[in-house]
């Protein structure tokens, strides 16, 4: 039996006592997203929130389970807007977020998120990869190529970097 195996076990028990406690489903709910048990890990979060709806992180991950594992992006938009209401600051929701309206083409405000990340971490590489993409898909192609030259002043990884010089070559040929 390992860590997650106990903490489980623990989470179930606590439950059993006391099945309004808040976080217990949220915590069954990481362990199952680590073991793969994503389904289990959608219905531990849905539990999370009947009990406690002003639980951003479950609705962040719900959210993030929504979009990854049944690819349904209305309601991962949905869970990302009451995580954002509860917690509007937390970085890794809004780039979940930022990603989703990209996909949704809602430009305008996937960029919005990223520029929020932005604010609080200037030099995020995810951002700063996804707001030069959004520019780019958005036509705004002065914005992109500034994007993109900060984006590689910042020594990005081999492959990002490739990929955003190939993009900044191309933007700048037009």
């Amino acid at each position: 039996m390992d860590a997650d195996d106990t903490a489980r076990t623990y989470f179930e028990r606590t439950i059993k006592a006391n099945p309004s406690y808040p976080g217990a489903y949220a915590e069954l709910g990481r362990i199952s997203e680590k073991k793969g048990e994503l389904s289990r890990a959608i219905d531990e979060y849905k539990k999370e929130i009947a009990i406690n709806d002003s639980s951003a992180i479950a609705h962040q991950r719900l959210g993030y389970l929504y979009s990854h594992h049944l690819n349904d992006l209305v309601k991962a938009e949905a869970e990302f807007q009451k995580a954002l209401k509860l917690d509007p600051d937390r970085i890794d929701t809004l780039v979940h977020y930022g990603n989703i309206l990209y996909t949704l083409e809602k430009y305008g405000q996937s960029a919005d998120m990223f520029e929020r990340v932005l604010q609080q971490d200037p030099k995020n590489p995810t951002a700063n990869y996804n707001l030069a993409l959004v520019y780019e898909r958005w036509g705004k192609t002065k914005l992109a190529i500034e994007q993109w030259q900060k984006f590689l002043n910042m020594n990005p990884p081999g492959s990002w970097a490739e990929e955003a010089r190939k993009r900044l070559k191309a933007l700048q040929g037009k």
